[in-house]
C-alpha cells in the first residue's frame, strides 16, 4: 500500500498545496528532498487543512525534531512559536527564548 506521503513525492504537492508554494514551481517540489522546506511552508502558512495533511504525512514526531534543528525555527514568525511548541510538547521554557531571540533580532519579527 502506497502511503499519502509517497503518493505526493511521486506526483508533486497535492493541489491544494500548491498554492502555499508561490515562490517554487509546486511540482518540482517533492516530499522527501525538500522536507525542511515543506514543513516550515505550511507550518507558517497553512490552514487547518492543510497542516492536518502535514501531520498525518510526516508525523509530529519529525515536526518536532525540525523545530528542534538549528534553523527549524528561525523558519517561523515569532507568533507561530509558541502555538507549535505547545502542539509538539515542546519545553515552554526554549519556546519562550526563541520568541524572545526572534524579537530581539530585526529579522526575527
Amino acid at each position: 500500500m502506497t502511503s499519502l506521503a509517497q503518493t505526493a513525492s511521486a506526483a508533486g504537492l497535492p493541489g491544494d498545496l500548491q498554492r502555499l508554494f508561490w515562490d517554487t514551481d509546486p511540482a518540482s517540489v517533492r516530499l522527501d528532498d525538500h522536507e525542511p522546506y515543506v514543513i516550515s511552508r505550511i507550518l507558517s502558512h497553512g490552514t487547518t487543512a492543510q497542516i492536518d495533511w502535514l501531520r498525518a504525512t510526516y508525523g509530529d514526531d519529525r515536526l518536532r525534531a525540525r523545530l528542534l534543528e538549528p534553523r527549524g525555527v528561525a523558519e517561523l514568525p515569532a507568533r507561530h512559536v509558541p502555538f507549535w511548541a505547545i502542539a509538539l510538547g515542546i519545553d515552554a521554557a526554549l519556546a519562550q527564548r526563541w520568541v524572545d531571540e526572534k524579537i530581539a533580532s530585526p529579522w526575527g519579527r
